[in-house]
């Protein structure tokens, strides 16, 4: 549920302690996914900060307008006393690419997509040598349990790792009952050891995201109400 999301929006956050607040990647698995959270998010400023709400918190996806983009992009990389942008909610289009050199956390929410994924998403923050960062991955229920029998299984059972839905991932974050969380500190430090099995993912769900991305272009064309946010 978006409400495990409110520990992000810190409780009292002013104009004067936003430079406290860690320059942080919200990771959704779709753009549709990124828009909820964005909406929500925004939703817990403070009435005083709320004029500033598309500063705060930003949205980077494939659709964004072009000057949504570049102002996006150029916030990614603002330093210091010069950052106004406390949240960067994405998806893929950060993966790979982008070497910011501040970003201090990354989050995977409402759950990540494969163990490939993780990895690369993990690599995002710390990248200045000597630094540390942070990846906090959400998972659901169903996916703790199937790691637990795929590790008690001997020799493992890969089909053990298969979701209940073969086609793709949920796209409604809110349905998600999400319950753990996983913390790597130092995460441009990691290195994990990863069952091969957890890294052939489905790859049918490209096929769920293609459609998610027309829909969301004919929501544009029909009705400016239910634009992705930028």
């Amino acid at each position: 549920m978006l409400q495990d999301l409110d520990w992000l929006v810190p409780v009292g956050l002013t104009i004067v302690t936003l430079a406290e607040v860690p320059k942080r990647l919200l990771y959704c698995k779709t753009i549709e996914e990124g828009h909820r959270s964005v909406i929500y998010l925004r939703s817990l400023l403070s009435p005083d900060l709320q004029p500033h709400s598309r500063i705060l918190i930003r949205h980077i996806h494939s659709i964004n307008c072009a000057d949504c983009k570049s102002e996006a992009f150029t916030a990614l990389f603002q330093t210091g006393d010069t950052r106004e942008t406390i949240l960067f909610v994405t998806m893929a289009i950060l993966d790979v690419g982008i070497d910011v050199p501040d970003i201090e956390e990354v989050v995977i929410f409402p759950s990540p997509g494969s163990a490939s994924s993780i990895i690369q998403r993990s690599g995002r923050p710390a990248r200045l040598p000597g630094s540390k960062g942070k990846a906090i991955v959400y998972l659901k229920k169903s996916d703790i349990a199937a790691a637990k029998a795929f590790l008690n299984e001997d020799p493992p059972d890969r089909w053990l790792l298969m979701t209940c839905n073969p086609a793709g991932p949920d796209l409604m974050p809110m349905d998600i009952d999400v319950d753990a969380c996983i913390s790597i500190s130092n995460a441009s430090q990691q290195i994990l050891s990863v069952p091969k099995a957890l890294l052939d993912h489905s790859k049918a769900g490209k096929c769920q995201v293609s459609r998610q991305h027309s829909k969301i272009a004919a929501s544009e064309r029909g009705s400016r109400s239910v634009l992705p946010s930028c």
